[in-house]
């Protein structure tokens, strides 16, 4: 017997970030977005987040900031400028 996949909107959030790490889905991702997201059972704030992509959006709802990261720069961002949308600063400089 199987268990069931986790219920949280957390976990699913995060799963869908996870998945954009593979090239296939990120193809897919940017086909055809609403039929991508529609495999996950997102709220419509997690979706938009997804989308637009809202990066503040995405770590208020509770996504892992690694994924966060990884999906930032899969969209082309500069390293650096992670923390800033992140809400850091950089105390030393």
């Amino acid at each position: 017997m199987t268990a069931p996949p986790p219920a949280s909107a957390r976990y699913w959030l995060n799963r869908a970030l996870f998945d954009l790490g593979d090239p296939a889905c990120r193809r897919e991702f940017g086909a055809d977005r609403a039929a991508w997201l529609d495999r996950y059972p997102l709220d419509a704030g997690a979706r938009a987040a997804l989308e637009a992509p809202g990066w503040r959006v995405l770590l208020d709802r509770g996504a892992l900031p690694n994924l966060v990261f990884k999906y930032f720069m899969l969209r082309g961002h500069p390293p650096g400028k992670f923390a800033a949308i992140a809400g850091e600063t950089d105390e030393h400089g």
